[in-house]
């Protein structure tokens, strides 16, 4: 025969105390403190005599919290592959995890698809308390609607990317630009003068592409100031020809005017790049310097690149997004600085330094 479980009115009445003293005590440590401390020690000595479990139904309703976060990803045919095949997602997810261990919430997974959309389910999150804040990996910068949900109150953090103006919306970003600068100033102090910079493919509208609207507004940025800074000293950039590397046609090398240097937003178009180099008889990096602008840590990688810590994001993302769901006026805006890894395919060209 099972024991029967004690309730929170056992524990009330062993504690001598009324029961909403007692939901104080084990859900509410700011408003306990105000309770007397030897009354607290009761309702502890009681919650322990009868080996109390405090109903978790009953503590989200006291607390008015759900006591879940919410992380909003594209759905694998937004997203154009299986999600957790992408490394930087999955890094970020562990970041999650470690940003959440000290504290009671949980994440739930959301994916970010057309009927989430169309159908406002953004807002019904908030109507219906299923989750207290919500983390959104993969925002793109033409998604107007976020608006409304940040105005209705969801306490909401973008991770990796956002959506419009940066200091409209709550976020923790790698930060671009510093990167960007980083990658073309080690290139241009190499010697080179015409290098080719190749764009985020999914991001690319042909029609659109003489206004540089495919690239995030941060290394649009990014790229206009570095152009802008050594205008004067005879820098040629092509960064608005490519996006992937086959249209990289084999005459554009082998000229006196040719590119010496391809500068690429990923990991993975990097690689996708050095192959297509390699196989129309272009010596990487003798002949051209290669280098990504965005890469995750990995002790495989072999190309050089900026690495960011997605592991950092995250756990810097579900932080910030406790504090918020307790302050909602806080305002986040967080860049995690890359690292430049210097590997195989980028060297200094003669008579320059590294």
């Amino acid at each position: 025969m099972s024991e029967k479980k004690s309730s929170i009115r056992d524990v009330a009445q062993l504690a001598g105390v009324s029961i909403s003293t007692v939901s104080r005590v084990l859900n509410d440590p700011e408003r306990a403190k105000s309770i007397p401390p030897e009354m607290r020690e009761r309702v502890r000595q009681a919650v322990e005599a009868l080996r109390y479990v405090p109903n978790f139904n009953a503590r989200r309703v006291f607390m008015h919290r759900a006591e879940e976060i919410g992380l909003l990803i594209p759905s694998s045919r937004n997203l154009g592959m299986p999600i957790f095949e992408d490394r930087h997602l999955a890094k970020l997810v562990s970041g999650i995890e470690a940003g959440l261990e000290e504290s009671n919430y949980r994440l739930l997974l959301i994916f970010n698809d057309e009927r989430f959309v169309e159908r406002r389910e953004y807002l019904s999150l908030i109507q219906s308390q299923h989750v207290d804040g919500l983390i959104v990996w993969g925002a793109q910068s033409t998604e107007e609607y976020w608006r409304e949900p940040v105005a209705a109150g969801l306490p909401l953090v973008f991770a990796c990317t956002i959506p419009g103006e940066a200091d409209a919306f709550n976020h923790v970003v790698n930060a671009t630009r510093q990167g960007v600068e980083q990658v073309l100033s080690l290139l241009y102090r190499n010697g080179h003068r015409h290098i080719v910079f190749m764009p985020e493919r999914k991001l690319v509208n042909w029609r659109e592409w003489k206004k540089e609207r495919f690239l995030s507004l941060e290394m649009q940025q990014a790229v206009r100031e570095f152009r802008a800074a050594h205008r004067d000293l005879n820098l040629e950039m092509s960064p608005f020809y490519f996006d992937v590397a086959e249209k990289l046609p084999p005459e554009l090398f082998g000229r006196p005017d040719s590119p010496t240097a391809v500068a690429t937003y990923n990991y993975n178009m990097a690689e996708e790049v050095y192959r297509h180099l390699t196989a129309i008889g272009v010596r990487v990096p003798e002949e051209v310097e290669l280098i990504s602008c965005y890469g995750f840590v990995s002790s495989r990688n072999w190309i050089s690149s900026i690495e960011v810590d997605d592991f950092e994001m995250g756990r810097r993302a579900a932080g910030s997004l406790l504090e918020l769901i307790e302050n909602p006026k806080l305002r986040v805006r967080l860049e995690i600085p890359g690292t430049l890894r210097l590997n195989r395919t980028t060297r200094p060209l003669p008579g320059n330094a590294p």
